[in-house]
């Protein structure tokens, strides 16, 4: 029986695989299993079919689908996402599941140091500023009423539990494409009431982190999109004023220039697609009784634990030894019986 599933996505090319896969596979649970999802051929060269399982996807595949496509073949109800060219530290997923045995806690996020330098903090989760832009926070400070902290985690290093995925289709969101995916499943879980947790202890070691540049129709769309499954959390007209300027500047800083009016009708498209936004809330009422479902189940745990640790426990009196008869005795006590 497999308590967690780690998923490895490919996008594009191999490298960097051997690396995650042999630090993932030197310092695993037992109860772990592995599952290699990928877009492009792959030759297994130390011939691990077998020790792990390898998921061809369609060439063309997106880093979302490549997950969920691991997420749907998975059989362990925690799933660890590692992006490829990242090292696991030792102890990394005991540190992270510890937290699972809480029914409301949702995801978990790993941090993310540098290869070479392992004090430098490179990545703690990804945040989400009132402007509607994904950002990734660099300090292990928990998430507060500030959107600024850590939300939950970056699709590079997470941990999530597939129960809590169920209401958005058993995986991570595809309405967002693979630049907002994370951040828009972190604001979805916290507005359902699931727990997202960091955890400083579980560390991953990477060579860099990146911003992804907003570009295109693509881009537009899925950025509008983002900003409006998320407004009620964004600040009221503060917040709509701030992401203007984030849209202008984004528009502003398309390369080549031709991207800007793509983007522009990306983001108009996204405004107009009401029914998106239904289907969306739909889903967070299915997000909101799950959630109240692992309230109760922790609750009635809670109950149990307290009515054991009050039963009061049977002792056995010490202060008077029991005193051992020796075979004479006895002979003279059956002798005795008799005579009556």
């Amino acid at each position: 029986m497999f308590s967690v599933a780690c998923i490895i996505p490919v996008t594009g090319n191999t490298e960097g695989l051997e690396t995650t896969l042999l630090s993932v596979l030197e310092r695993r649970t037992d109860t772990c299993e592995v599952l290699v999802v990928l877009n492009t051929p792959y030759n297994d060269p130390y011939h691990l079919q077998g020790e792990i399982q390898i998921l061809q996807a369609p060439a063309g595949t997106g880093l979302i689908d490549c997950i969920n496509l691991g997420i749907s073949a998975s059989r362990a109800p925690i799933v660890h996402l590692l992006a490829t060219g990242c090292e696991a530290s030792h102890n990394w997923m005991e540190h992270a599941l510890a937290h699972f045995d809480d029914p409301r806690v949702a995801a978990v996020t790993p941090v993310i140091y540098d290869r070479q330098d392992h004090e430098r903090l490179l990545a703690a989760g990804v945040g989400y500023d009132r402007g509607g832009r994904r950002i990734i926070c660099r300090s292990t400070r928990a998430a507060n009423d500030s959107l600024s902290t850590t939300l939950g985690p970056l699709l590079q290093a997470a941990f999530y539990r597939k129960s809590a995925l169920r209401a958005f289709g058993g995986g991570l969101p595809v309405a967002v494409g693979d630049e907002l995916a994370d951040i828009d499943l972190a604001l979805s879980l916290r507005c359902a009431g699931w727990q997202l947790l960091l955890e400083p202890d579980c560390k991953i070691f990477a060579s860099s982190m990146t911003e992804l540049q907003p570009k295109g129709f693509s881009s537009g769309l899925w950025s509008e999109r983002f900003y409006w499954r998320h407004i009620t959390q964004t600040g009221g007209l503060r917040g709509l004023f701030l992401h203007s300027l984030v849209a202008l500047q984004d528009l502003i800083r398309s390369r080549p220039w031709w991207n800007a009016p793509a983007q522009a009708t990306g983001r108009l498209i996204a405004v107009c697609q009401l029914g998106h936004y239904s289907k969306y809330k739909l889903s967070l009422v299915a997000a909101l009784r799950d959630a109240a479902a692992a309230e109760a189940q922790w609750q009635t745990g809670q109950k149990v634990s307290n009515i054991q640790s009050s039963v009061p426990r049977v002792q056995h009196r010490t202060d008077a030894p029991h005193r051992s008869v020796q075979p004479s005795e006895r002979n003279k006590q059956r002798h005795s019986h008799r005579r009556r």
